[in-house]
């Protein structure tokens, strides 16, 4: 049956409305309630359950959810039904703005208007008015099919029109996401993927709200050029054509706390000195560790920095994340290791210097990961912004440990 033969029915019918209107499904609910008469809509809200009217509520936009509102006679019922809409709303917008922890319930904008894919340019111009005279805003147009979002107008595309002419060729597309998705899919698609708006949509397929990509950009917008300057320890207003005396003083603070780690890692390289004497070829392979390890830190300091600036982990629940990219370096580790301990034999070294140096290679790079993936998080946790010192500190531990690893495997196995 259509929306109309499913209208007339529940107005030919009235002992049979309540218990008809209930089987329908959430979307025809809606559709079919506005091709009623206001006699009949009237009589239908006295014959449903508050959890039924809060239900046919949420498939509409909230002007239209206010009118329908307005049409209980009972106030105390009309109370408990605004309460338990605006508590649900509320929860499923508490999931969507998980994607930052400075989000708002405003970032899911309400000011939309639903139509009918049937409407004409006059009743978009009726709907846009109306809300915006009741809102002093102007309102996304979006449109639906028998109760189901399929796209948005947009007034501009429907000037020249006559007024009595359908919007359905004027319909566009419109980027959609129910609210259950993981939170940092919204933001990835305003950030990454340019797109102006998302509709987020509830379970069954109604419209929740707007999410605008100038809003969500808004929270994020200072985030990637000061993890740039500051990762780099450079002063985000530091510019090319600075001064030399501006430059200086941007950035030998960060350049003297690098060269204390940096003796903090050498004076390992001069504890194991005569080890050093004995084995000098051992010199050779010290910056391939080093770097190795610096490479594989960076990489895994920079997923879960942007994790953490995208709101999708904490160091409470990072366990699952840390353990996996521990385990993908250890399949890392003994890929290069071996590379490395095979690259030494050819090279004339014995097989068992081909070991050491493999089992060093393999060591930094999980220590690598391992580190990298907690100082993020643990300066996160203490307050402080992980993107200022992070690579200094990740750089030092994994230097030393490389540098350690080498020299103890080197004096027990050599």
């Amino acid at each position: 049956m259509t929306i109309g033969e499913h209208a007339q029915y529940i107005a030919r019918h009235r002992a049979e409305r309540g218990a008809y209107f209930r089987g329908l499904s959430g979307a025809e609910q809606m559709a079919v309630f506005d091709e009623c008469s206001a006699y009949v809509q009237r009589d239908l809200l006295t014959k449903l359950q508050v959890a039924d009217i809060v239900a046919l509520l949420d498939q509409h936009d909230p002007g239209v959810a206010e009118k329908i509102l307005l049409r209980i006679s009972d106030a105390k019922r009309r109370h408990a039904i605004t309460l338990q809409l605006k508590r649900e709303i509320k929860e499923k917008i508490d999931v969507v703005r998980r994607f930052h922890q400075q989000a708002t319930l405003g970032i899911v904008d309400q000011h939309y208007v639903l139509l009918p894919d049937t409407a004409t340019v006059a009743d978009v111009a009726e709907a846009l008015d109306s809300h915006f005279d009741e809102t002093g805003r102007i309102p996304v147009m979006l449109v639906h099919h028998a109760g189901k979002c399929i796209g948005e107008v947009r007034p501009g595309d429907l000037v020249r029109e006559e007024m009595t002419s359908s919007i359905t060729a004027h319909v566009r597309a419109v980027t959609m996401l129910t609210y259950t998705h993981a939170p940092h899919a919204i933001a990835t698609l305003c950030v990454e993927k340019n797109i102006h708006k998302v509709v987020i949509l509830d379970t069954d397929e109604s419209v929740l709200g707007v999410v605008f990509a100038r809003d969500v950009n808004a929270l994020f917008e200072e985030l990637p050029s000061e993890s740039l300057y500051e990762f780099a320890a450079i002063e985000e207003n530091e510019h090319a054509f600075d001064s030399v005396k501006k430059k200086f003083n941007a950035r030998y603070r960060s350049l003297v706390v690098n060269l204390c780690t940096a003796f903090l890692a050498g004076s390992v390289v001069g504890i194991f000195a005569d080890t050093l004497k004995e084995m000098a070829i051992l010199a050779m392979y010290l910056p391939i560790v080093a770097g190795m390890g610096g490479n594989a830190g960076i990489q895994s300091l920079a997923i879960f920095m942007r994790s953490i600036t995208l709101g999708e982990i904490t160091l409470a629940r990072a366990f699952p994340a840390v353990s996996r990219e521990v385990m993908a370096s250890v399949l890392q580790g003994s890929i290069n290791g071996v590379i490395t301990g095979t690259v030494a034999v050819v090279l004339g070294q014995s097989a068992m210097f081909g070991v050491v140096v493999g089992l060093g290679v393999m060591i930094n790079l999980i220590v690598a990961a391992t580190f990298g993936s907690l100082i993020p998080l643990t300066i996160r946790a203490l307050g402080k912004d992980p993107a200022i010192f992070s690579g200094i500190i990740l750089t030092t531990f994994t230097d030393i440990c490389g540098f350690l690893a080498i020299f103890l495997l080197a004096i027990a196995l050599l």
